[in-house]
């Protein structure tokens, strides 16, 4: 990555994307939005405008191939994200095939591929990096509770957003695959990434 500002393509043009690209107007001499991507006619238009992206595309992959681009951040349907990782802007002479094995071994295989190629691929959680939740486990790995045998983690909002989110098809699982998300890695976390 070159010095300067980090180069963003979003992916998504609903809710989140906006989320996205606002917080990255907030923060403008680390990064700038510079392209984003969705297959819904006129909505990724109407963002770049709003924002003043300069790129717009309707399809991801077109955007992926774009050069200066070195970080994208995924906005979208939990149904069309768990796709897009595997079209990450790796060369294509060191993609890897699928295999027969489980699932979740392949998807640690890829990850590590990426790494090897300077390609890292995270989940964006905020918690880990709150001033107030990181006292808090500075303090219980110093001891300052006592041994930890249970940790609750809560949030609201006033969502859902998107229609997307009431299709269980759609919306990756109901309550558990798309608030706990936030919660679980969080509870792990605090807890030393014992095992549940």
């Amino acid at each position: 990555m070159a010095e300067g500002k980090v180069k963003v393509g979003v992916i998504g043009s609903q809710f989140q994307a906006e989320i996205h690209a606002a917080s990255f107007q907030m923060m403008p001499h680390e990064a700038e939005v510079v392209a984003i991507a969705s297959p819904t006619p006129g909505n990724a238009a109407a963002l770049a405008k709003r924002f003043g992206i300069p790129r717009v595309f309707t399809d991801y992959r077109e955007m992926l191939k774009e050069r200066d681009i070195e970080m994208v951040t995924i906005a979208a349907p939990n149904s069309l994200t768990r796709r897009w990782p595997k079209t990450s802007p790796l060369p294509a002479n060191h993609r890897l095939r699928k295999t027969s094995g489980h699932d979740h071994c392949r998807r640690r295989r890829d990850d590590l591929r990426r790494e090897q190629h300077g390609v890292l691929l995270m989940y964006g959680e905020e918690l880990f990096f709150t001033p107030k939740y990181l006292k808090a486990k500075e303090m219980a790995d110093a001891g300052a509770f006592g041994k930890i045998y249970l940790v609750k983690q809560s949030e609201k909002h006033f969502g859902p957003h998107s229609a997307w989110f009431w299709d269980v098809n759609r919306s990756g699982g109901g309550a558990l695959m798309t608030s706990a998300v936030t919660a679980s890695p969080f509870v792990t976390f605090f807890l030393g990434r014992s095992p549940i």
